[in-house]
């Protein structure tokens, strides 16, 4: 709660979080989204599941999307993988190392 508060998040229309629970130290997604409700009750929120058993309970305690990033992400790779069996891979694999590099992550 203190880490939300001091992020000055009452006045957000949307929050979102893409962390898992396996990333998640000392909270849940559950808890997450239980505090952010008390902060700033009309914020839509969008948290982050690791399977659909999580994902409804999470809906049933009021997230307004749940994301699943197994099920998210798999018409993301069926359409790489369209494109790389139709044209190649290799300006595929050069496009995604290109947006890569450019990218600064906080976790490894």
């Amino acid at each position: 709660m203190d880490t939300l508060h001091h992020a000055e998040i009452h006045p957000a229309e949307l929050i979102v979080s893409t962390i898992p629970e396996a990333i998640l130290k000392g909270t849940t997604n559950a808890r997450l989204l239980e505090q952010v409700r008390r902060l700033c009750p009309q914020a839509k929120v969008i948290v982050t599941a690791e399977g659909i058993r999580q994902a409804l309970d999470l809906y049933r305690q009021g997230a307004d999307y749940v994301l699943i990033p197994r099920l998210h992400s798999a018409p993301q790779a069926l359409e790489v993988i369209e494109m790389g069996l139709d044209a190649g891979f290799e300006a595929l694999r050069a496009k995604e190392m290109a947006h890569l590099e450019k990218r600064n992550e906080v976790l490894p």
